[in-house]
Formats: C-alpha cells, sequence, structure tokens
C-alpha cells in the first residue's frame, strides 16, 4: 500500500504546472538573456565599424608615406622591381594569384590605373603589393586581377580584408565630373572604395547601412554624401544610400538595410 501511494505522489507532483511567479521569471530570465544576445551582436557590429575608420586612416597615411619615400604612387613607380624583384610568374605586369613579394613596374603617369590604356589593370592589385612591401600595411598580397577578370578583386588575396564579412578595400585613381551618371564630381583623385565584393569588379557593393555610413562620414569628413573627402555613390548605382544626386543630398536614414560603400579620397 506504501507503494502505491508514493506512486500517486509523484505522479501528482509531475501534473502540477507552472505558477505565474515562476513563468514570469522564466520570461525575465529568457529577455535578460535576448537582450544579452542583442546588445553583443550591436558592440560587435559597432567595433567593425570602427575597424573601417581605422583602416581608412591607416591606408590614408600609408599611401602618403609610401609616396614621399618612394617618390611616386604605389603601383606606379617606374623602379619598384629594384627594390622588391620581379614577379616572373606570369609575363609582367601579370602573374599568379598568389601571394607573394616579387613586382612589376609601373608606368609612371601618376595614375593609379592601366600600364598599357586600360587593357591590364594592374596598378592597383600593384599598389596593395608594393605598400605590403614597403612595411606601411599588414599582409601579403598577389599584386594581380582574380579570376574574373582584369579589375577582379580577390579578398585578401589582391586586396585587403575589412572587418566586416566579406568586404574589402579597392585603390585606384578616379576623375568624375558633376554629370557622370553614377560619381559626384571628382578632380582626378587616388581614391580607396570601401565595399562587398563585386564578383567580376572591385569592392564596391553596398555593406553599410546609411546611418553608419553617415557616422563614420561625419566622424571622418563632412557628413555629406555628395561632398568633401568621404562620398557615395549616386542613386543610380545605390538607389538607396544619398536622397539624391547633387551636393545637397543627404544619407538617406530612413533605409535600414545595407545600400552603401564608402569611396574615400586619399590624395587630390
Amino acid at each position: 500500500m506504501l507503494k502505491v501511494k508514493l506512486m500517486q505522489t509523484s505522479n501528482s507532483t509531475c501534473n502540477k504546472g507552472f505558477t505565474l511567479v515562476e513563468m514570469a521569471v522564466v520570461l525575465a530570465i529568457i529577455g535578460i538573456l535576448v537582450g544579452g544576445v542583442v546588445a553583443g551582436q550591436y558592440a560587435i557590429r559597432q567595433s567593425q565599424l570602427q575597424g573601417v575608420v581605422v583602416d581608412l586612416t591607416k591606408f590614408k597615411s600609408a599611401y602618403a608615406q609610401f609616396k614621399s619615400q618612394y617618390e611616386g604612387m604605389p603601383g606606379d613607380i617606374l623602379d619598384a622591381t629594384d627594390y622588391w624583384g620581379t614577379d616572373t610568374t606570369g609575363a609582367c605586369p601579370t602573374g599568379t594569384r598568389v601571394p607573394k613579394k616579387e613586382t612589376c613596374n609601373g608606368n609612371g603617369d601618376n595614375y593609379i590605373g592601366s600600364v598599357d590604356g586600360w587593357t591590364t589593370w594592374s596598378e592597383p592589385f600593384r599598389a596593395w603589393q608594393q605598400l605590403s612591401n614597403a612595411g606601411y600595411i599588414e599582409g601579403t598580397f598577389s599584386g594581380v586581377a582574380g579570376t574574373g577578370g582584369e579589375y577582379a578583386t580577390t579578398i585578401g588575396t589582391n586586396v585587403p580584408k575589412g572587418k566586416l564579412s566579406n568586404t574589402g578595400y579597392t585603390l585606384y585613381t578616379e576623375t568624375a565630373k558633376s554629370s557622370d551618371a553614377n560619381w559626384f564630381d571628382m578632380a582626378q583623385s587616388q581614391i580607396i572604395i570601401f565595399g562587398s565584393q563585386n564578383g567580376n569588379l572591385w569592392t564596391n557593393v553596398a555593406a553599410l547601412i546609411p546611418r553608419e555610413q553617415a557616422n563614420i562620414d561625419t566622424k571622418m569628413d563632412d557628413g555629406k554624401p555628395g561632398l568633401g573627402a568621404m562620398m557615395s555613390y549616386k542613386t543610380t548605382v545605390q538607389a538607396n544610400c544619398a536622397t539624391g544626386d547633387t551636393t545637397a543630398a543627404t544619407y538617406k536614414l530612413s533605409y535600414t538595410n545595407p545600400a552603401c560603400s564608402i569611396i574615400y579620397v586619399i590624395d587630390q
């Protein structure tokens, strides 16, 4: 009989539900955990965004130091092979797509782009390689285009990797008039583009929410997408980054998805 009573007591206990107090405690714990996860994700994102600021500042300084020491632009100098050897893995300016120090000379035209009239767009990739060779930035780079074509970036292999997932940096010379459909007005300038990787082109796919880019722009420049040293693309390229295509445009703060990539002028 005693055994039966114990079994009944056990079943009664098992069937007992949670009280309102217990439910409230459980819900409070879940709320704290979710809040902690959200706060942690926000802190990580803010750290990554600060990393973009650090990287851009570092790259601008590296470019200036290189130009001063070697009397020319990285990727464009005529005597790069005298310092770091000739890349014999291909007929310069091409070569194998593996990181290495051996490099190729540029054509010395004060334009980080092609060495032969846009047929071979190699100087932008040699630029990162030579900045690294000179000890101004971290990493080792291939100095040649990726498998997607003459302009193809491969993050971490021929361009530096960004702090945000699948992002990187492209360095080259650009000129644009205000009438250009894609770019805000820009004198011939050396620029760095930060964004996600575009399969056959540079790192110009939107990676930042407009509010995020506005904060970075305000911190480093004037906070305006169409003016200054830091800009965005026009709305024909990235429709939801800026509110328009004039110098009066502002960042489209109401848009909450990635819509911007940074165009940063480091030398004019």
